[in-house]
């Protein structure tokens, strides 16, 4: 019994206790497993507070109180203004879509800010698949322990 307690405690140390699937991020393997792991799903996950920051800057600076960064699945993130605030929008806005009550653009900062978030989503979702390969090369000697 004492040689299955390895692999059930490196297990018990790198996965949830109920982990999702590889294409679902951040539901697999456990916070401190990695500190590289640890790193990525913190810029991963600490993404929509950079959003909320630029929110709030583009607000006071035009200010549109009403203006909401949004993300569209096709369209990444844009930026919506209502038609009644067309008026206050700066040069620097670059019209994405017209739509009934609002109108959607995305500026140069938001394309990067989009860029770099859809980036570490990438390299998050690489890098816990490699995690899952070198922890099942890890558990491949225990196999028969393990069933």
């Amino acid at each position: 019994m004492l040689a299955a307690t390895a692999p059930l405690k490196l297990l018990e140390d790198a996965l949830v206790a109920e982990p999702q699937s590889l294409d679902t991020p951040c539901s697999v393997f456990l916070r401190g497993y990695s500190s590289e792991y640890d790193r990525l799903v913190e810029f991963a996950t600490g993404s929509q507070e950079k959003i909320d920051h630029y929110e709030a800057k583009l607000r006071q600076m035009t200010g549109i109180s009403s203006l909401k960064i949004r993300n569209h699945k096709n369209f990444g993130l844009l930026i919506e203004v209502t038609k009644a605030n067309l008026s206050k929008v700066p040069d620097f806005f670059i019209r994405g879509q017209t739509m009934v009550n609002n109108e959607r653009f995305v500026t140069s900062e938001l394309e990067e800010l989009t860029s770099c978030i859809s980036q570490a989503m990438e390299n998050l979702g690489r890098f816990e698949s490699e995690l899952y390969v070198q922890l099942v090369e890890k558990l491949a000697s225990d196999r028969v322990v393990l069933q």
